[in-house]
């Protein structure tokens, strides 16, 4: 486990102090309450610029949502609009990638920070040329305001951020950076707190560590490849003990058939006595009656007729 305080480049002490109120920047819309504010679940703009931009966020997403699938109040979130301001639907923002701790895991088409009762922990914005200046400005001023315990930025492609990964911790009112640490073969090193996870830049893509584990988090690729290798592995299983049953059962055929032989080969034996006995009985029984038909003609004969 790693010394996960190394990570921080935060004065010693307590936790930062958690999300403070929201300032208005806006006054609030001057509807009645009564009339319902629609929030949209769409701001018109795509997903992402680039395939690079893409794949990470879809490949983080998914490696999270599958780390946390078994605790329910874990939500992982991708590209879904957060508003933060009741009655104001263009207060809104739409992170890469966001977790939320203690916010029920549910199906959303947006959300509500005064629904939820909080706004998430951990946000990740990952870096296109249209995006990179927005990310590292005003994104990282507003998430501080709505109190995200952690903003990371991620370049996938090189040349908008350096270091390309890069994590900060809430500290009072602002972000201050996490410090990386060095290990064999990674780039950069950083603990996210709020995740209990490492993410890891090497080989020119994001990577999460898990140290409990001691293993990384699969992207959607490797889980795929590792379910094809396991279905191709419990096929051969199943083909070996098919085949090992069929042995199992000749084996034994054999075996029954080499019991009986004997037993037919004397059963053979003596229907060929039988079936020769009953020959000679019958070549005798002819014979006699043969015999028998001779001496009945011979005394069926006159006495003057000669004989033959």
């Amino acid at each position: 486990m790693p010394d996960r305080k190394a990570y921080y480049e935060l004065p010693a002490g307590p936790e930062p102090a958690p999300p403070f109120p929201l300032p208005v920047p806006l006054p609030a819309s001057p509807e009645p309450e009564t009339v319902e504010i629609e929030y949209p679940s769409s701001d018109g703009q795509p997903m992402a610029e680039n395939d690079r931009q893409a794949n990470a966020m879809v490949n983080l997403f998914l490696s999270l949502r599958a780390h946390y699938a078994a605790d329910e109040n874990i939500y992982v979130g991708v590209d879904l609009l957060i508003y933060y301001q009741r009655g104001n639907n263009l207060r809104r923002v739409a992170p890469d990638v966001f977790v939320a701790r203690a916010v029920p895991k549910r199906s959303r088409d947006t959300y509500k920070i005064w629904e939820e009762g909080k706004a998430p922990d951990f946000v990740l914005e990952v870096a296109s040329p249209g995006t990179a200046r927005d990310n590292a400005g005003d994104k990282m001023e507003l998430y501080a305001r709505l109190g995200v315990r952690e903003y990371w930025l991620y370049d996938p492609q090189g040349g908008l951020h350096k270091p390309r990964l890069q994590g900060y911790a809430l500290s009072g009112a602002k972000y201050r950076r996490l410090r990386g640490q060095k290990r064999p073969g990674v780039k950069v090193a950083v603990w996210s707190r709020v995740l209990d996870l490492e993410l890891r830049f090497e080989a020119d893509r994001l990577r999460l560590w898990d140290p409990a584990a001691k293993e990384y988090l699969l992207t959607l690729e490797e889980a795929r490849a590792l379910r094809l290798a396991a279905e191709a592995a419990r096929e051969e299983e199943e083909a070996a003990w098919q085949q090992a049953d069929a042995a199992r059962k000749q084996a034994e055929t054999e075996r029954e058939a080499e019991k009986a032989a004997p037993q037919e080969a004397e059963i053979s034996a003596q229907a060929a006595e039988t079936r020769l006995q009953e020959e000679v009985a019958a070549r005798q029984a002819a014979e006699q009656r043969v015999a028998e038909l001779e001496a009945a003609l011979k005394a069926s004969r006159p006495p003057h007729e000669p004989p033959d």
